[in-house]
């Protein structure tokens, strides 16, 4: 399994790096990146600057479409690890239990789709999802048109949806998905537990 951690984006509503910020014993990149690790990642990489996120070991893939968010991170990380497949995560999702990513994966799916949860009607969870490499032409166009949005950059492409009732069926509610957004969703966050 390839995994890419998201890093390096504004974090506007938070007023500052969330990769970076304090996690346990160590930060919420570290944390994402253990997470990823004991699924059973076996490539592994940073979407954000070297200078920032180089020193936790882990290659950096540079972003080379400048402020235009994930979905030039998940570009660069198609672009970048090996595989036909790709599981992304957004360095902000310390709930994701390693089971998740393991289970996900191993779903069918449409060739040259992307593997997306819902954990709730109308809500798509695209920096907790797999694409297929076969997507990065669609998503390279995408950015190009500056269409950034990514539910929106791949509309037309095949995908697979994982509903909220499959989510629950297989064991994993809401509280898999929480992010930190927010000084307040950190602050409460801390008090919760580790996932398993």
């Amino acid at each position: 399994m390839a995994v890419a951690i998201l890093a390096g984006g504004a974090s506007r509503r938070m007023g500052r790096d969330k990769a970076l910020l304090p996690w346990r014993a160590g930060t919420l990149l570290e944390a994402m990146l253990a997470i990823a690790r004991r699924a059973g990642a076996d490539a592994l990489a940073i979407a954000g600057p070297a200078a920032r996120y180089g020193r936790f070991g882990v290659p950096c893939i540079e972003d080379h479409w400048p402020g235009r968010g994930p979905l030039a991170a998940i570009a660069g990380a198609l672009e970048s690890l090996p595989g036909e497949r790709l599981f992304v995560l957004g360095c902000d999702m310390p709930f994701v239990p390693p089971r998740l990513l393991q289970w996900l994966w191993t779903l069918d799916a449409p060739a040259g789709a992307w593997v997306v949860p819902a954990p709730e009607p109308g809500r798509l969870e695209p920096l907790c999802a797999i694409y297929a490499r076969a997507l990065l032409p669609v998503i390279q166009a995408a950015l190009e048109a500056e269409t950034l949005k990514i539910d929106r950059a791949l509309a037309a492409a095949p995908r697979r949806v994982v509903r909220a009732e499959e989510l629950t069926a297989a064991g994993f509610g809401r509280e898999a998905f929480r992010n930190l957004n927010h000084p307040r969703d950190y602050e409460v966050s801390l008090m919760s537990p580790t996932p398993v």
